[in-house]
Order: structure tokens, then sequence, then C-alpha cells
């Protein structure tokens, strides 16, 4: 059985720390939520008491199905999307540093790996979020909700470009999730793709054989146009503006955050530092692989 889990947190927090803040002034502590615009009045109120707030304490937008139309309309059919906004999130920024936290309530097909991988190529950072719907509903809507919700708080605007990869990023993991059978797996594969990728500018061929060998080292089989959707997918992550440059700087940062978990989990100590070997491994043969 692969431990995908564990890998897919270390995978985004590498990943988070060559996302670019929207505004350098965010304030710890600033909430706003999206709600789906064609909740009834009861669902309304069921998801501000799940998101615990007072509408009359916290910034409230609006999410259309125009606007979820607008965003994945190119990505997937019109039964997919629906045709009433539902979705809802809620957004609190968090100290510089402390990543991303996702929770899920009636999400069923994009699961929070998903969301976080997502999240990240479209430059959300430092939050803890929740998505949520009054009854179970795909998902695909969420990312927009947060989003809208993100640049709220931080009185900002995320790149266009990045945001649609994003969405773009998120669909194919909850496709090849869906084929798969497990979330988790589909997440894990972007995850370490992405983290294997960074700065580099690799051609058509180098990035399809990273896609295989990924794959492969999960012990995933991907069709043809699984590969083709992933390869698309890295070709425009290598074109966006992103700072992999701060990835070691971060990792060693993220290194010492994890140092009082271990302190108190000395039953995991093992298993991480044998993780780390296999990362640190596992990228200098990539390197080796795409540079002879």
């Amino acid at each position: 059985m692969r431990r995908l889990g564990k890998w897919t947190a270390l995978m985004c927090c590498l990943f988070l720390l060559g996302a670019a803040p929207v505004a350098a002034d965010a304030v710890p502590g600033e909430q706003v939520v999206t709600l789906g615009k064609d909740l009834t009045a009861e669902q309304r109120q069921e998801m501000l008491d799940l998101f615990g707030v007072d509408e009359a304490d916290v910034t409230i937008l609006e999410v259309t199905n125009e606007e979820e139309k607008a965003v994945l309309g190119h990505l997937l059919s019109p039964a997919v999307i629906g045709s009433r906004a539902i979705s809802s999130a809620k957004i609190t920024l968090t100290e510089k540093g402390q990543g991303l936290n996702v929770e899920t309530h009636n999400i069923t097909w994009v699961s929070k790996s998903m969301y976080v991988n997502a999240l990240l190529t479209a430059g959300v950072e430092d939050a803890d979020v929740v998505v949520a719907a009054p009854f179970p509903v795909s998902g695909t809507a969420g990312l927009t909700g947060i989003i809208k919700a993100f640049e709220a708080a931080t009185d900002g605007k995320l790149d266009q470009e990045r945001v649609e990869v994003a969405n773009e990023e998120m669909i194919a993991q909850a496709q090849l999730g869906e084929r798969l059978g497990d979330q988790e797996a589909a997440a894990e594969l972007m995850a370490r793709l992405k983290e294997a990728l960074g700065d580099q500018k690799l051609s058509e061929e180098q990035l399809r054989n990273l896609i295989i060998n990924v794959a492969g080292d999960l012990n995933l089989q991907l069709t043809d146009s699984e590969i083709a959707s992933l390869l698309s997918i890295l070709q425009k992550l290598q074109q966006l503006d992103i700072d992999w440059n701060k990835l070691q700087q971060q990792w060693q940062q993220w290194q010492k955050q994890v140092e009082h978990f271990l302190d108190a989990n000395p039953e995991v100590k093992n298993w991480l530092i044998r993780l780390l070997e296999a990362i640190r491994d596992f990228i200098q043969n990539l390197i080796v692989q795409f540079t002879s």
C-alpha cells in the first residue's frame, strides 16, 4: 500500500514556498467568506454556522454560476459544472510561513490535497481554508470561491495565468483520481511532478519522460491522454512567474518547523529521516537524467 498522503504534504510544503504573495500587508486573522449565490436562506445560514462566523462580523462575497462557467467552461461540460452556484468557502489568513491548511465538507470529487496543489499554483499561501456545501457536490467550483476570498482578504490580485493553470491542474487531478479510484495517488503524482520540475526548462520529450518516471515510481499506469494532459500542465508551469530559487531556503525552514513535531513524536523520526533521504536521492537521480 502506498503511503501517499505524507508525500503529498511534503511536496506541497516545498512548492508552497515558490509561490509569490499577493500583498505584503496581508493581515493574519483576516477572514473572508464566499457563498454560492444559489443557496437558500437556510443553506446560507448552515454554511455560516459551519464556518463559525456571524454575517455581521465577516466579509461575505457571493459566487455566481456565471463566474464558475467563465473559469471552468473550457475544461468541463455544462452538465458537470451545473446550473447553480452552491460551493462555499472561508479563508483565514495566517502568519507568514505557516503554509496552507485545507478542510472540506460535502466535497466528493476534489480532495484536500488536490485543492492544496492547485492553490499553490495559483499563488495562494499562508491561509486556513474551508470548502463546503450543504449537500454532496463535486467541488470543482470551490477553487473559484477560495481565490475570490483570498484576493479580497489580501486586497490584491492573483496572476491570472497562474489561476488558469491551477484550475486545469485541479481538473486533471480529479479526473485522474476518479479513473484510478485513488484521489491521493493523483494528488501525490502532481505534487511530485511540480517538485521535480522546479525551475528547469525541459523539452517536451524530457517532460514526458519525467511524467512516466514519476508515475512509475508511484506504481501508476497512465493513459496516453493523461500523459498529454499532465504534459500540457507542466509546459505551462515552466512559463509561470514562480521563484523556484526559494525552494532550498524554504525547505530548510520547513525542516526546523517539524523539529517540534519530531520531538513530540519520536516514533516517526526514523521514518521521516528515511523519507528525506529518499527525496534527496530522487531529486539527484532526476538531475543526472535530465542533464546527461
